[in-house]
């Protein structure tokens, strides 16, 4: 609740966008819980990640804090699961962390 919180105040557009980040982080994990190859669920999970960075670009301009919250959120996610779910939001981290990269 406390990360949920500091999204909050982070967030460049406020609680609607954190509702937006909570939501991914909901989707991806929900795709990595679900059927398919794990090359499968990575895509999945990479066009919703593509969605958020495009509907971030039109509302606040910029993607570095979302993507930042993002990756924060998915790693508290990272912390409370094992096995394959773990291994996927691992690729997943690594993923938004070389967006945050460019």
């Amino acid at each position: 609740m406390l990360a949920v919180l500091a999204r909050r105040a982070r967030a460049p557009s406020g609680a609607a966008m954190t509702d937006k980040i909570d939501d991914c982080i909901a989707k991806i994990v929900a795709i990595g819980r679900g059927s398919g190859t794990l090359e499968q669920q990575l895509g999945q999970a990479e066009r919703r990640i593509a969605d958020l960075v495009s509907d971030t670009k039109t509302q606040v301009g910029g993607t570095y804090n979302v993507l930042e919250d993002l990756r924060d959120g998915l790693s508290q996610e990272f912390d409370l699961h094992h096995g394959l779910l773990k291994g996927f939001l691992e690729k997943v981290i690594d993923f938004v962390d070389a967006l945050l990269d460019e």
